[in-house]
């Protein structure tokens, strides 16, 4: 998947999955605000 999405748009496509973001864009606590999903996993 190469759009970046927010990080609850990541959420709300991907619930109940393990996913891997990549290129995150964090704030200044190092909190994700949003990234490109680059792997997911159905649990």
């Amino acid at each position: 998947m190469n759009e970046t999405l927010s990080l609850a748009e990541i959420f709300s496509r991907f619930e109940s999955e393990w996913i891997l973001i990549a290129d995150p864009e964090v704030d200044d606590r190092f909190k994700i605000i949003r990234g490109r999903v680059h792997r997911n996993v159905r649990m």
